[in-house]
């Protein structure tokens, strides 16, 4: 399971949990008003060395989440059907941001594991366990580097509506971006 293989890492490589250290996250008043009933977990890693992560173990646990993912949307109509997925579309619709543009991080994941013959793309073995951890759970995951993703440096997060000159970083991008309007939600 994905509990007991990231506590195993935990243990076999030494990697420090701090509670004292983690990040506190703020959430701004508008969306906090439009999403009563949000709840966000933080973990924090610290003191991790990429190169000691056990990748052949991150892109198993990434192969059967997605096996997994699929099983689950099989007997449905359509993804958008799971009631997590559906939950994730309300909140989008809460926050007036258009299903039919956008759309959350899992409700990809499992579009692409429900097509036909699909394997999914290893991104890095960091990347590929948290996209586990989604599929897994059926809810969207995140990783932030805290010493790179935008400048916070080991700081606090904040969820709020993007302004004018705020930038955006993809994982598969050449650098920052900047975000073509403002009034987006973003971290």
């Amino acid at each position: 399971s994905i509990s007991r293989y990231i506590i195993r890492y935990h243990f076999d490589q030494g990697v420090n949990f701090e509670h004292s250290s983690m990040p506190s996250l703020t959430v701004d008043p508008p969306i906090r008003e439009k999403l009563p009933n949000l709840r966000i977990l933080i973990a924090t890693i610290r003191d991790l060395d990429p190169a000691l992560v056990d990748a052949a173990g991150c892109t198993s646990l990434l192969a059967t989440a997605w096996a997994s993912a699929r099983d689950a949307c099989a007997p449905l109509p359509n993804v958008q059907s799971h009631p997590r997925i559906a939950a994730w579309r309300h909140a989008y619709q809460s926050l007036g941001i258009p299903t039919k543009k956008y759309t959350s991080s899992i409700e990809n994941l499992v579009k692409r594991a429900c097509k036909d013959g699909s394997t999914p793309r290893s991104i890095c073995p960091l990347v590929d366990l948290y996209n586990a951890c989604s599929l897994h759970c059926l809810v969207p995951f995140g990783g932030f580097d805290m010493q790179v993703d935008g400048g916070i440096g080991g700081g606090d997060l904040h969820l709020r509506w993007s302004r004018s000159g705020d930038t955006f970083h993809a994982l598969d991008g050449d650098g920052a971006v900047l975000c073509p309007k403002a009034r987006q939600c973003m971290q």
